[in-house]
């Protein structure tokens, strides 16, 4: 299972004197479900009672499948210059909790303007799993979420190893040293893995058969053709024979073999990306 934690949609605007936040409607969340719901299990909405309005329908019909749930803290209503802290704190107390339960599943998203406008407290390293997922193809946010929990479910085993790759970038970036700099290796990568999925499908079915059409001459089958042209051109009376047999030898000299080569594989590090370039397929809006 992976996890992520977030908030309510709202607009980091910065002062010259400091940052403020301000929450929008609830329905600005929409186009971040459907991100968070194809490539997380579970989503976690931490916010205070009064903040953001009731849940949206796709967010409802997230939650009645059990992959959203809301945690709601108490009834404060956050002005803008006091939000950005206790709305980051928010969610970093329920990121705190889920992870206690389950260490090494969940993951919170925070905006890197919102940490800014609380230097005393430490972003969890686990962010950066939320840096990696957003290099990843987004649903159109005309996609049903419907369809998008579908998808998941078809291709349940692709997600597997997608997550477990994540989960590898992760451990590497943790033990680097330089958090930075290996987040910027492990995103490289990603893209890498997905220009290498982009060339495979791009060999189109007709490039294929094209590239594999062989033409080959073969003696014995000219000989044989010229022969049973010669043989077919006296049965209908053909003055000259040798007028059948130079057909029949052109029918016969060239063998077309319409075999197809097998389509080349992508690398082993962009077949674990399988799921993402499948969504995006899907899910992308087409010109």
């Amino acid at each position: 299972m992976r996890g992520i934690v977030i908030g309510p949609p709202a607009r980091v605007i910065r002062k010259p004197d400091r940052v403020e936040l301000h929450t929008l409607p609830m329905s600005g969340i929409d186009p971040l479900l459907r991100r968070y719901a194809l490539y997380w299990d579970r989503i976690d909405l931490a916010r205070d009672r009064f903040v953001g309005g009731p849940l949206t329908a796709d967010a409802d019909l997230l939650r009645k499948e059990h992959v959203l749930t809301e945690t709601v803290g108490g009834d404060r209503v956050l002005d803008a210059k006091t939000a950005p802290t206790l709305f980051a704190r928010a969610q970093l107390d329920v990121f705190g909790t889920n992870e206690a339960e389950a260490p090494g599943s969940w993951s919170v998203a925070l905006s890197a303007d919102i940490m800014t406008a609380i230097p005393d407290v430490a972003p969890p390293i686990r962010g950066v799993v939320v840096e990696l997922v957003n290099a990843l193809p987004v649903p159109d946010p005309a996609t049903p979420i419907v369809e998008v929990l579908e998808f998941k479910r078809r291709r349940e085993a692709e997600l597997l190893a997608l997550q477990a790759r994540l989960d590898e970038f992760y451990a590497e970036i943790a033990r680097s040293g330089d958090v930075a700099h290996a987040t910027s290796v492990a995103l490289a990568k990603i893209d890498r893995a997905l220009l290498d999925l982009d060339r495979v499908a791009a060999q189109s079915f007709a490039k294929r058969m094209m590239e594999s059409l062989s033409i080959e001459l073969n003696v014995n089958d000219i000989a044989a053709g010229a022969m049973s042209g010669a043989a077919a051109a006296a049965a209908l009376g053909v003055a000259h024979p040798l007028v059948g047999m130079v057909v029949g030898a052109a029918g016969a000299a060239i063998k077309f073999g319409f075999g197809l080569r097998p389509r080349p594989r992508s690398s082993p590090e962009a077949s674990a990306f399988a799921y993402a370039f499948a969504a995006r397929d899907v899910f992308t809006a087409k010109e």
